[in-house]
């Protein structure tokens, strides 16, 4: 981390107490501890850290309330779930309230985001912790989320690989860091769900053919992405039956939980019911969204915090014509793998529907880009708009469908949990202190290679060139902090792989395999850095690359393992090797 200085004895900072009646387990222990480090770092000062039975005297008073205090703080309850209060006179107590644990450590990070603690990346090698004099603020005022649900997930799951990486350190540093940029909310919204209905209700479902969807004449077999026969009220009842299981199941496990979700999201791909009766409903969606609504009616019997929820999305992306159960989840896809309206008219048009709809969104999909950079519309500043408007819309909560690639996705995904917390952030500003903070005296240097490099008017090739240029011409004496050549080399690190992937893209099928080969090895010697998503690229070079089957014997991330593998011979380069191989670039 930036900024380790000896400790000093200056009295002040609120007694360098810090004071909770919250038991520290799991998550707000972590955040607990992410404040007294945090704090101590920034001042060189010690900080202690206990238990309380009151909010007497001097220190920092992280305190959950108690639903008998809901009268003291009307305003505070109404937002319990997430929403905290600062409360501080500057001088010897300051005050983190919340209804909820989650409250508490957003709460936390909030405060050290105020005092200029920034989590830019993932990992602490990557954190901006300013020097201060103090940490004492006189502040009174109470904060919540703009957005109810604030997720993001990668393709192909988290970096991992047991051989590289055994304690699970980078997946470790993401989970870190999606806590400390207060991500999360009050939603846990599911994917796709028929294929596990079906497989589960097999046996029923042969027993039944008319159960299941007819096409082109035929009913279909029970198999993946199979449909079924949703005017049947037969099997209606069956899907019903079998969503009040899962009901009951999450219900028995987390008897107090705020939610119950289960999810109705048809599997993908076509082959929906023809029958004359489905025919009759007009079109996909009312099938899907009539099938949801019978569903949700028999959750609203069990309880009142029962939903289902299900996208707006492919085939069934436009509007039902009939009205949508209010325990009825939905979240539209608008900007990809749809047909119904241009995304901003697709928007509208569910607003005009449902007034809580969430939406789901690809950024930088590695299945596509492979972690190569984002252009135009997709570049960082330019997404992160995107967000103020689904908050101008009214849309309640978010999931970005992204990767794990602080050199493709880390700016914007930075920008996207600012804004999803506080979507009137000002994005210049951020964007300019983040290239300051991260990078120094080179920050408008970098930018300008960042901003070459995403350049969409020329080649990937021309636009690298164009990058990796004004890296060349950087002023070698100017004087950085540790965090700032942190950044520098990791960019650098980037800017190889890019080079690597280039050259992949361009081999010969003659020096294919080699090609291959450095571009996984180069990938996998720099896991810890963060810049790549390992697994798309890997997976990309097992099953669809004309490597493959060289691959598949040395470089399977599915079997890392198996004897033939290749990933044990990998070592992680030095600051110094990258900065000898990006010399020669």
């Amino acid at each position: 981390m930036l900024c380790f200085v000896l400790w000093g004895n200056a009295k002040g900072n609120y007694a360098n107490a810090i004071y909770t009646n919250v038991e520290a387990k799991k998550h707000f222990s972590a955040a607990l501890d992410d404040l007294k480090n945090h704090l101590e770092s920034a001042t060189g000062e010690r900080f202690t850290l206990s238990q309380a039975d009151s909010i007497v005297g001097e220190g920092i008073f992280v305190w959950r309330l108690k639903r008998a205090d809901s009268a003291d703080y009307p305003e505070l309850f109404e937002v319990r779930e997430e929403g905290f209060l600062l409360r501080s006179d500057g001088k010897k107590k300051f005050q983190i309230l919340a209804f909820s644990q989650d409250g508490l450590m957003h709460g936390i990070y909030t405060y050290l985001d105020t005092l200029g603690v920034k989590w830019y990346f993932p990992g602490d090698e990557h954190t901006f912790i300013p020097k201060l004099k103090s940490v004492q603020l006189k502040i009174d005022k109470r904060y919540h989320p703009d957005f109810i649900m604030r997720t993001y997930f990668g393709s192909f799951g988290f970096p991992k690989n047991v051989v590289i990486d055994k304690n699970g350190e980078v997946e470790a540093d993401w989970q870190r860091w999606n806590r400390r940029n207060r991500l999360g909310g009050q939603f846990i919204l599911r994917g796709h769900s028929w294929n596990d209905f079906m497989w589960k209700n097999g046996k029923v479902l042969r027993a039944n053919p008319h159960y299941m969807a007819l096409v082109k004449g035929e009913r279909v077999k029970v198999a993946t992405a199979s449909k079924f026969c949703i005017s049947d009220t037969g099997f209606q009842q069956l899907f019903v039956n079998h969503m009040l299981k899962l009901l009951n199941e999450q219900m028995e496990k987390s008897p107090n939980a705020k939610h119950y979700i289960v999810s109705v999201e048809p599997s993908d791909g076509e082959g929906f019911c023809t029958c004359p009766n489905c025919k009759q409903l007009c079109s996909v969606s009312n099938q899907v969204y009539l099938l949801a609504n019978e569903t949700a009616k028999a959750f609203a019997e069990v309880s009142p915090k029962a939903f289902v929820n299900l996208y707006a999305y492919n085939r069934h992306a436009a509007t039902p014509s009939f009205s949508i159960e209010p325990n009825v989840i939905i979240q539209i896809i608008p900007y990809k793998f749809q047909k119904f309206a241009k995304p901003d008219e697709m928007i509208k048009a569910w607003s005009a529907k449902k007034s809580d709809l969430f939406i789901y969104d690809y950024y930088g999909l590695p299945t596509i880009t492979l972690d190569a950079p984002l252009t135009k519309h997709m570049v960082a500043d330019n997404y992160a708009k995107r967000v103020k408007r689904w908050r101008d819309c009214g849309l309640k909560g978010i999931t970005l469908e992204t990767t794990y690639s602080t050199g493709a996705v880390g700016v914007g995904l930075y920008l996207y949990c600012r804004l999803a917390w506080n979507a009137d952030e000002d994005i210049k500003s951020t964007v300019e202190q983040l290239y300051r903070n991260c990078y120094g005296k080179h920050a408008d240097a970098i930018w300008q290679s960042q901003k070459a490099l995403s350049d969409g008017n020329v080649s990937q090739r021309q636009a690298l060139t164009k990058a990796v240029e004004v890296l060349k011409n950087l002023d070698e004496k100017a004087k950085l902090s540790d965090l700032n050549k942190t950044y520098l080399i990791n960019y650098k690190a980037y800017l190889l792989y890019l080079h690597q992937l280039y050259d992949f893209n361009s081999a010969q099928q003659k020096n294919m395999d080699e090609k291959a080969e450095k571009l996984i090895e180069f990938v996998y010697s720099i896991f810890y850095r963060k810049v790549v998503h390992p697994n798309p690229v890997a997976d990309h070079l097992l099953l669809r690359s004309k490597a493959k089957t060289y691959i598949s014997t040395y470089w399977n991330y599915t079997k890392p393992k198996q004897k033939e593998n290749k990933f044990k011979t990998v070592r992680q380069l030095t600051d110094d090797e990258i900065e000898a191989r990006f010399a020669k670039l």
